[in-house]
This record gives structure tokens, C-alpha cells and sequence, in this order.
């Protein structure tokens, strides 16, 4: 990607036009691997550089009129002056046609009729043939910049035919869609789908921003990939930090026979070596049920993956470690009965659990992810908790 400031041919026009350059950048950017660079305003209206080499170089005709009026036509200067642009491009530049595409994207309607559209559908030599045929029987009042693109002979004019695309009002990128492709493609999460617009105009911003310092300071508007998906993410998680990923408890059923179920469960048996409060015990199944079927859900939803949730394991495991040795040594007078509930109740009390670098925020999620730890005998409450439960 050529490292030069913007040039002359590409200075900035209208404000929608120019504006158009930022959306297509976007949509680039949105698919962009971490090595990909886009540039707007250098070699071409956007340039897209992928780390294999390749490049795709984009001349954006962007129009407020309210009239289908064709900005492509076989008499245009905007036609024209692309096609001089990418043929100066890869005289001057070095640039092989074989490894790039030429897009040239207008968000109006173009003719199946015009020049354009027969550059754009030609797949053998003999299209390819006719287009240039055509080119040359063009009699226009362009003459300094059509002379120029005639100036070339046809192999070379064929070379770069073949390789240019359209894409107008027709196309699936037509202008109408453009940013539900973009928000389709920044991949946000669930949790803040309700958020994709803001995100979407979040980071539109962020690319004008980017360009607009890089130009000030006399530098090209290169973008990295990856300087793209860390705002990207950074823009994800400053939404995910407001948001919790569990649903508060009122709205998950428990259903009668599953309390029932439970009522033989290891965890509840733990419970019953600490007290006797049935009502208690009640709430444990209540938070084990809920808390299990949150976490079923959420890693269906593709919401916490299985190293979240080993991580989640280890982290409660780590946490309950030293807590439960504590109140051993410290409440050593007292009997085991009374050391195991205030172990249980330091752990599993004023304490939210976080899971997948989120915040929880509803306490029957912490304490039911320890009751299932409890089921495992993976933590216990009571000092002797090993010793008498794997003998029942």
C-alpha cells in the first residue's frame, strides 16, 4: 500500500460523497483480519491491503440526487477517470491486476445496458473483446482523459477489464443495506444486540476520527486490522460492563417435582450436616436449579464457552480454599457443625461471582454455582465433609 499522502484526483468532493468513503472503509474494516490494512484516500477512494499481498482498490460515485440519474454512463467523466486512474495506477505502481480487484461502487441504479455492466459481467476473452470494441467506438467530448485510457492497447486495457467490478443499487452492498451488512459483520455479542446501531455509528465515528488525525498531521489514512478490532472490542465491553449476563431469579421456573428431585442430592446433603432449617435447604435446591439451568442456557446461547466455565470452576475453587482454612483454624473451639456454616455462609454470602470477565449480579447465581460445586464434592461446608460423605 502506497504510503503517500491523498492525491489530487481524490480530493474530497460533496460532503455525502465523501461521507460514503467512511461507510465503505467501515465495511472493510468489519471484515478485516488483524493483518489487513484499509486506506482511504491514497491510491484509490479505499485500498484494501490483505496480508497475502492482494489488494482491492475502490472508486466510490456516491449521489444525493433524488432522480435515478446514472453516474457510470458511457459518457461520464466518472467512468472515465476510474478507468485512467487504475490504468496509471498499475503502469506507475508496479500494481498486478491478477492479485487485485477494481471495485467501483455507486449507490444508484446503473443500466444493464451501459459500458459499465458490460465491463463488470465479462468472464472470457471474447467479452472482454467486445468491451474494448466498445470502448473505442465511444465518441465522447471527454477527449483529453478518454484519450488517454484509448492510449493503451488492448492487452492492456483487457487486463484490468477483467478484473473490475460493479457494485450499484442492485448488488446485495447496495447502499440501503451497507450498514446492516456492516453490523452483521462486527459479530456483537447477544448480550448488547439491542446496542448494534450505537456500536455501528460508534465506530463509523471512530474511522473518521482515525483518518482525520492521520491527515492533520500530513500522514496517509492507513488503518490497521487490528487497531480496528481492538476499538471494536473496547467498544463491546464498555456496554458488556453495564449489562449481567444471569436473568434475575423472579423469571426462572422452578418446577415442584425437580425440588423434589433434588431432595437426595449430594449438595443438599452437605446442607444437612451444617443445619436443620428446611427452609434453607429449600432455598439451596431453589439457587442449585436456577443457577443451572442459567449456565445450561448461557453456554448454549454461545454466551460463555467451556473455558469459561472451567475457569469460572477454578476461581470459586481457589476462593473457598483459604476461607474454609480459616475458619478451621480459627474456630477450632467451636464444633464442627457450627465451623462448617460459617464456611458456607463465607462463601456462598456477599460475594457475586464473575464468569467470562463479567459481572454477575443476582446472588442465587453465586450460590447455586457452589452448590454445584458441592454436588461434586469439589468445595464442602462441614470440616469432615470428605470423610463422611464417601462413606454414604
Amino acid at each position: 500500500m502506497t504510503n503517500k499522502a491523498p492525491k489530487k484526483h481524490s480530493a474530497p468532493g460533496p460532503m455525502a460523497g465523501y461521507s460514503f468513503q467512511f461507510y465503505r472503509a467501515l465495511y472493510w474494516l468489519s471484515k478485516a483480519t488483524s493483518e489487513t490494512m484499509v486506506a482511504i484516500e491514497t491510491d484509490d477512494d479505499v485500498t484494501v491491503e490483505e496480508k497475502n499481498g492482494n489488494f482491492v482498490f475502490e472508486q466510490d460515485k456516491h449521489s444525493i440526487s433524488a432522480k435515478n440519474i446514472n453516474p457510470l454512463a458511457d459518457n461520464s467523466k466518472a467512468l472515465w477517470n476510474t478507468l485512467r486512474i487504475w490504468l496509471d495506477l498499475i503502469k506507475n505502481s508496479g500494481v498486478q491486476p491478477e492479485s487485485s480487484r477494481f471495485l467501483i461502487v455507486t449507490n444508484k441504479n446503473v443500466p444493464d445496458n451501459c459500458l459499465i455492466k458490460q465491463i463488470a459481467s465479462a468472464t472470457s476473452d471474447e467479452d472482454l473483446k467486445l468491451c474494448v470494441t466498445h470502448m473505442r467506438s465511444i465518441s465522447i467530448s471527454l477527449n483529453e482523459i478518454v484519450e488517454e485510457v484509448l492510449g493503451y492497447d488492448d492487452n492492456a486495457l483487457k487486463r484490468i477489464l477483467k478484473r473490475i467490478e460493479l457494485v450499484d443499487q442492485t448488488s446485495n452492498q447496495d447502499n440501503s443495506t451497507l450498514p446492516m451488512e456492516i453490523i452483521e459483520n462486527l459479530r456483537i455479542p447477544s448480550i448488547i444486540k439491542a446496542q448494534s446501531e450505537e456500536i455501528f455509528h460508534e465506530m463509523l465515528g471512530w474511522v473518521q476520527q482515525t483518518a482525520m488525525r492521520a491527515w492533520s498531521e500530513a500522514k496517509p489514512a492507513v488503518i490497521q486490522g487490528q487497531q480496528f478490532i481492538n476499538a471494536l472490542d473496547a467498544a463491546k465491553r464498555s456496554r458488556i460492563r453495564d449489562k449481567t449476563l444471569e436473568r434475575s431469579a423472579h423469571l426462572i421456573e422452578v418446577p415442584g417435582d425437580q425440588i423434589d428431585k433434588h431432595r437426595g442430592s449430594i449438595f443438599v446433603e452437605q446442607m444437612r450436616l451444617i443445619t436443620e432449617d428446611q427452609s434453607e435447604i429449600n432455598d439451596a435446591i431453589n439457587d442449585f436449579i436456577k443457577s443451572s439451568s442459567e449456565l445450561f442456557r448461557l453456554s448454549d446461547e454461545g454466551e460463555l464457552t467451556p473455558t469459561d466455565l472451567v475457569n469460572l470452576e477454578y476461581n470459586m475453587v481457589d476462593r473457598w480454599k483459604p476461607i474454609r482454612r480459616r475458619n478451621m483454624r480459627i474456630h477450632k473451639d467451636k464444633n464442627d457443625k457450627e465451623v462448617g456454616y460459617r464456611i458456607f455462609d463465607e462463601t456462598t454470602n456477599n460475594y457475586l461471582v464473575s464468569i467470562g470477565g463479567l459481572p454477575t449480579e443476582h446472588p442465587y447465581f453465586t450460590r447455586g454455582a457452589y452448590h454445584r460445586l458441592s454436588e461434586n464434592l469439589l468445595v464442602g461446608w462441614h470440616p469432615k465433609f470428605e470423610d463422611i460423605l464417601s462413606k454414604s
